[in-house]
Formats: structure tokens, C-alpha cells, sequence
């Protein structure tokens, strides 16, 4: 995929490839751009949400870190 540099929130940069992929969510099939960190073997250090638009742009999203969950509700359901 196409090679992305970006920072994060403390200013430190990542590199990031970029590819389309096929993502199902309660059953509905959505091809989002999503990016890999280059740096696979260093999950401490790296880790985040890159390409968000195709997807969370169509939900309402919530994260629980601590419970590591991420909720994706329609936009217009309670």
C-alpha cells in the first residue's frame, strides 16, 4: 500500500501503509482504506486509528479502552 507518515498526539512519527479492505459490520459489508503500522513488532509504542473516514464517518462511535471494546452504533439509533 501507499506509504503514510503521520503524528501522533506527543509529536512522535509512525509510518503507516495504506490499503483498501472489506470490513462487516452487523452484517453489512463496507470497503474502507485502513492503514498497518510499518511498526508490526512494537505494539507498545505504536498503536492507533488510521483511515477513519469510510467507516466511523457512517457511525457513531464509542471506545472503552480499559475494556478494550469499540461500539459502532448507525447514525439516527439511540
Amino acid at each position: 500500500g501507499e506509504r503514510y507518515e503521520v503524528l501522533g498526539v506527543g509529536g512522535t512519527p509512525a509510518i503507516y501503509r495504506m490499503h483498501e479492505v472489506t470490513i462487516a459490520v452487523a452484517g453489512k459489508a463496507y470497503k474502507v482504506a485502513v492503514g498497518f503500522d510499518e511498526a508490526e513488532n512494537d505494539r507498545e509504542a505504536h498503536y492507533g486509528i488510521v483511515g477513519q473516514k469510510g467507516l466511523f464517518d457512517r457511525f457513531v462511535v464509542s471506545f472503552d479502552l480499559l475494556g478494550n471494546e469499540i461500539e459502532l452504533k448507525p447514525y439516527g439509533h439511540a
